[in-house]
């Protein structure tokens, strides 16, 4: 299990965040699937920049944004309850690192303020109606309450399962509202199956943010792209890896990459790998129609890693399809 939640508290907010101007860290990259020391050591270029083959777009270590820290306030108007708000029916807008992400709107239908629990706890059951356990994710969790007036009358609700592979199929979320009462999610397109590592391991983790759909994206649309990994010989323990990811674009129209998408890359089961990045923008070029786009990639292998085959995972924040995983040998 990978109980990363960039998206959620401090990452769903980060959906509607301005991109950062990131500081640049400059590292060698030698050819794909080649380990190195992590202190970077290798050849770069004159201008700096690290070398690859020509045909990628070169690495660099460009932080993906993160979110103000906010301070909680009290709210004035009284809890929403269910009789207060009407939720739509959820979709399944994407997968990353083992885990499922889905989401929902849910608006103000009465004539009243009242507030929402910023991450209310929740529940799950499967299309017979048995309960699905699964725990809360640890770490701390946004407690901000979301309050929905006449002029802000809609919050977006998101939903992560970790390990969800593992579980049976979730047919319904129900949420407890802050005056007690639940509001359930009717889910379909929450896949199911063999997943790595056993259901007991799964975790989840609930947000609801205030829509905010004129603010900036962290990543333009990536609904027809699809992405695949590219790795070489095995990694090596407190040493970078090198490996390529080649984004194709099945559509008739080129897919730009503007705002430039973030990523996250990492070792299923090794939660200390796991980063979060914006792709080299500035390097590449859009995606063109029925085409493709391949970029050099670099993952540190913590040293604390232990010896044996691992599945290395990549994907572009909130994409269902840009997403790829490939089995490799850490020694």
């Amino acid at each position: 299990m990978i109980p990363r939640w960039t998206r959620l508290g401090s990452a769903v907010t980060a959906v509607v965040a301005g991109l950062l101007a990131a500081a640049v860290t400059v590292t060698s990259l030698g050819a794909c699937g080649t380990s190195r020391p992590a202190s970077g050591a290798g050849e770069t270029t004159s201008a700096g920049v690290a070398s690859t083959p020509p045909s990628s777009v070169p690495w660099l270590a460009l932080q993906a944004p993160s979110p103000a820290p906010t301070t909680p306030s009290a709210p004035s108007s009284p809890p929403c309850s269910t009789n207060d708000v009407v939720v739509s029916p959820p979709s399944a807008p994407g997968f990353g690192l083992g885990s499922e992400y889905f989401g929902a709107t849910v608006s103000l239908t009465s004539g009243s303020s009242c507030w929402l629990p910023s991450s209310p706890p929740a529940t799950f059951t499967d299309a017979s109606g048995a309960a699905i356990p699964i725990a809360t994710m640890p770490g701390d969790l946004p407690s901000s309450p979301i309050t929905l007036t006449s002029s802000t009358a809609s919050a977006s609700i998101r939903v992560q399962i970790s390990d969800y592979q593992a579980l049976p199929s979730v047919a319904s979320v129900t949420l407890v509202l802050g005056d007690g009462s639940r509001l359930v999610l009717h889910v379909s397109g929450v896949s199911s199956g063999t997943g790595p590592g056993p259901a007991s391991e799964a975790v989840y983790l609930v947000g609801i943010v205030v829509s905010t759909p004129a603010a900036p994206t962290a990543a333009p649309s990536m609904t027809s792209v699809a992405a695949s990994l590219s790795t070489g010989g095995p990694a090596i323990a407190g040493h970078a890896y090198d490996f390529e990811v080649t984004l194709s674009n099945s559509s008739a129209t080129a897919t730009p990459l503007s705002p430039c998408p973030a990523y996250e890359e990492g070792l299923k089961g090794v939660s200390a790998s796991i980063s979060t990045y914006l792709l080299n923008c500035a390097a590449a070029t859009p995606i063109p129609a029925d085409g493709g786009e391949t970029f050099a990639m670099q993952i540190l292998i913590p040293p604390s890693t232990v010896p044996g085959q691992y599945t290395l995972t990549w994907g572009i924040v909130n994409s269902a399809d840009a997403y790829a995983n490939r089995s490799i040998s850490v020694s």
